[in-house]
């Protein structure tokens, strides 16, 4: 323990970015652990909505990197194709799986602060943050182009990435 808190300390005064510590093989098993081991403990998908995003286009693919602005435009994106119909459904999952990421985020800010470079560890860590904590509704509703009355909702928050 105290050889990696030495590290640490010589890493930072040679000006270093603590956030980029981390090894690849380190950071690729770390992402590796997180998609295999902690995302499959998350709120499951219901059934309808998956069948409708199997057949709906404009909605961009589930991001294959720990990257959470794309993930929140994914919901966003799904949240303005889907039915009516689906939309109870899918407000009470996005709620579930808010609960889960507050819960749950350790593993997310441990990914962050170890592998992602700096500036963009802050504003990463800083986005999920206010993910994690708004209130409301973290798409906004914005106006169809072209269209009178007609809105859709996009991404939110303080940084964008």
């Amino acid at each position: 323990m105290h050889s990696t808190r030495v590290l640490l300390s010589i890493a930072a005064l040679a000006g270093t970015s603590l956030s980029q510590k981390s090894d690849a093989e380190f950071c690729s098993s770390l992402q590796n652990a997180f998609f295999t081991s902690f995302l499959p403990l998350a709120p499951t998908t219901p059934a309808d909505i998956l069948s409708f995003i199997a057949t709906a286009t404009g909605i961009p693919a589930l991001p294959t990197t720990i990257d959470p602005s794309a993930h929140q435009d994914q919901l966003c994106a799904i949240a303005t194709a889907l039915p009516s119909s689906l939309l109870p459904e899918f407000q009470s999952f996005a709620g579930e799986l808010l609960e889960f990421g507050r819960e749950n985020s350790a593993p997310l800010i441990e990914y962050i602060t170890d592998c992602v470079p700096e500036p963009t560890a802050a504003s990463m860590a800083s986005y999920v943050s206010y993910v994690f904590t708004a209130t409301g509704n973290i798409c906004t509703e914005t106006a169809v182009p072209g269209s009178t009355g007609s809105v859709y909702p996009t991404a939110t928050g303080p940084a964008r990435l």
